[in-house]
């Protein structure tokens, strides 16, 4: 076979196994500049009270790690402007403030349609053999309420409709991890994500770290404000990781 011939077979071949966009509707979604069709987002929840575990004093609690918002400055970013027509919102939330996560998401714009779970793991789940295992003794806890808390929810919200773009439908909605420390997630929510819409353009806000084919925001990365990082991306003035 000619050189040629092997360039247009693999051109082909690309072709056929490329994931394709079912409608004209599903590009312009995808491709509005200043929008995301898939968002991720971890903010700093402040808890708001006077439990001795949750204050600065204290150095597992959150204002003693990292600064936090409270429920309305969180609620008042302009995520709004940065979702596209149809859009899907993964907002991880504690769980105390469940009915607070659900007022923000309402008010960016998305309806809730479920919850993605992820139990935390210690290092001893790599070592344990499943079969007939006491999953007591290989979860993660962190402080809680009343029970210790083992396991994180994010919020899964849509606006208009991405089943159209849904590209695999065989993601489960409970991931099993190790925790990597205070508030830190897990990569599986994204990886589970990018496999869902691998056409769509990624955003997280409040990340700690660059993800390729995402457009990532916090201050860990950039130093800025995430309401200087909101109108950055308003304006264009950041791109995604290749």
């Amino acid at each position: 076979m000619q050189d040629d011939e092997v360039r247009a077979a693999i051109e082909i071949v690309k072709d056929i196994t490329r994931p394709k966009l079912k409608s004209l509707r599903d590009a312009r979604s995808l491709n509005v500049t200043g929008t995301y069709a898939v968002i991720v987002a971890d903010p700093p929840w402040s808890f708001g009270d006077k439990l001795a575990k949750m204050t600065k004093r204290v150095k597992r609690s959150a204002e003693a790690n990292y600064d936090v918002m409270d429920v309305e400055s969180i609620r008042a970013l302009d995520v709004k402007s940065l979702s596209a027509k149809d859009c899907i919102l993964a907002l991880w939330v504690p769980g105390t403030l469940l009915k607070q996560g659900i007022d923000v998401l309402e008010t960016w714009g998305f309806t809730l349609k479920q919850t993605y779970n992820w139990v935390k793991l210690n290092k001893q789940a790599r070592t344990r053999v499943v079969e007939g295992l006491d999953f007591d003794t290989i979860t993660d806890f962190g402080m809680g309420r009343l029970f210790r808390q083992t396991h994180e929810l994010a919020l899964i919200g849509t606006r208009g409709s991405m089943y159209d773009q849904l590209a695999n439908k065989s993601q489960r909605s409970t991931s099993f991890d190790l925790n990597g420390g205070h508030s830190t997630k897990p990569e599986k929510l994204q990886n589970s994500l990018d496999i869902m819409f691998p056409n769509a353009k990624k955003l997280e806000m409040f990340a700690r770290r660059e993800r390729s084919g995402w457009t990532c925001i916090g201050n860990g990365i950039d130093g800025l404000d995430i309401v200087n990082a909101i109108e950055r991306l308003k304006h264009g003035k950041n791109e995604e990781v290749r």
